[in-house]
This record gives C-alpha cells, sequence and structure tokens, in this order.
C-alpha cells in the first residue's frame, strides 16, 4: 500500500468557484511536473489568495481531459477532486493558523513561501491541523 501525500494547492478567488463546482485543479505547463508527483488518493487543502483555506479535497484521478476553462488562463493539466470539507465560510489564515503548519514555521513571512507556486507539498500533519480548525467552522 502507498502512501497518500498532503499537498497545500492555491488560487485565486475567481478560480476557487470553479474548482469547487466542478471538482477539479488544474497546473500550467510550468507546473506540469507536480502531475507525476501527485497521486490518486492524495488530500488537498485549497489555499485561496488572500489569506484563507477554502477546503480539502482527495485526489481522485489525474490527467483528466476536458473543456472547463478556468478565468486567468490556459491550465492543460488537470485533476479530479473528491470534496472532503468546504466549511460555510474560509478559514482565515491567522498568524495563530501559520504558527501551526510547519512550512511556514520560522519564517519572517510566510505569504512568500507561496509566492510564485500553485502546489507545495505538506506534511500530514499540517493538513490535519488544517481539517481540525475547518471542523471548527464547518
Amino acid at each position: 500500500m502507498t502512501k497518500n501525500n498532503y499537498w497545500l494547492t492555491i488560487t485565486n478567488e475567481a478560480n476557487w468557484e470553479i474548482i469547487k463546482k466542478n471538482e477539479l485543479y488544474a497546473f500550467n505547463k510550468s507546473h506540469k511536473n507536480f502531475l507525476d508527483e501527485i497521486k490518486i488518493g492524495d488530500y488537498i487543502v485549497m489555499y485561496v489568495i488572500r489569506k484563507q483555506f477554502g477546503g480539502l479535497f482527495r485526489v481522485t484521478n489525474k490527467g483528466v481531459s476536458n473543456d472547463i476553462k478556468f478565468k486567468d488562463g490556459n491550465y492543460p493539466y488537470k485533476i479530479k477532486l473528491k470534496t472532503v470539507l468546504i466549511p460555510r465560510d474560509s478559514l482565515d489564515v491567522t498568524d495563530r493558523i501559520v504558527d501551526n503548519i510547519s512550512i511556514f514555521k520560522n519564517a519572517i513571512r510566510w505569504g512568500t513561501i507561496l509566492f510564485g507556486r500553485s502546489i507545495k507539498k505538506i506534511k500530514k500533519e499540517d493538513y490535519e491541523y488544517i481539517k481540525r480548525q475547518m471542523e471548527k467552522i464547518k
């Protein structure tokens, strides 16, 4: 049995609506290599630009081909998702939250860790922490 990976994926508000509705995430050519790393069964935390965690998902398929268009560009590499949890309100990313997520620890400006990326691997413990925080507001 293979071990699942956990990912923090990044999107904007306009594309977040498309992701929620279609349970689909997509990459551009510069992030194509992540399609090889992501496995069916992996878990995803969706970070919505400006400081919110929007929801949790599980990868159900890779290399999906369809006509769904995203608002701000061409994203030809797609993964199909299944919703795990989307709280009624997004989870605001506060300093208290950031201080409990390993990829942000000891960062002077935590937002720079995400700058220019659409996806970043995280630890299972980080995913579980974010999930517990989201469950409090669902």
